[in-house]
């Protein structure tokens, strides 16, 4: 029987559970033994590329930052340079709250960023034409080792400043990761 996802709807969804903010005994322990291992072993085996961590890191942040608590982890997504927009100017709006170029215009998008991963609150409105939001909550660069260290520590530098750019109101954490 094949997979079945239901109806798209315009509804609302309904109320994410409320919990209380987890300890930091409680985050480590979400971290199931085997995410712990799969990281540890990369780790240790020095893999040739930077997408050998993508997985491992990808368990790890979803087990910290779980779907059931309204969290995404965005692998490879695309932080986009605000624009300021003249009335009637074609714009697109991100799920971030930002303006951007729209796609109609040609060409590649100036000033887009592309870390790793990013991991977002998604918040719900309950406003006549229901809405969520993404807002940021971390951002994760990785690298297989410290070559470039210098050049990779100005990366995350330029994603949490156009992050920020975008939602100047949110702390917004970065983490560097080097192996």
């Amino acid at each position: 029987m094949p997979l079945r996802l239901h109806s798209l709807t315009n509804r609302s969804p309904r109320n994410v559970p409320g919990e209380q903010r987890p300890t930091i005994d409680q985050l480590q322990n979400s971290v199931l033994d085997w995410v712990n291992f799969t990281l540890r072993d990369t780790t240790l085996r020095e893999p040739h590329f930077e997408n050998s961590f993508y997985g491992p890191w990808n368990a790890l942040l979803g087990s910290v930052f779980p779907l059931r608590r309204a969290y995404m982890v965005k692998p490879q997504t695309i932080i986009r340079k605000n624009v300021v927009a003249e009335i009637g100017e074609d714009v697109s709006f991100g799920s971030t709250g930002g303006m951007h170029e729209p796609r109609s215009r040609p060409g590649r998008e100036k000033g887009t960023k592309f870390p790793d991963f990013v991991v977002v609150k998604v918040i719900f409105s309950n406003a006549p034409n229901p809405t969520c939001d993404h807002q940021f909550i971390l951002i994760v660069e990785i690298k297989r080792d410290l070559a470039g260290y210098n050049s990779a520590n100005l990366q995350i530098v330029n994603y949490m400043t156009s992050a920020s750019s975008i939602q100047p109101d949110r702390l917004i954490y970065g983490y560097l990761v080097c192996g």
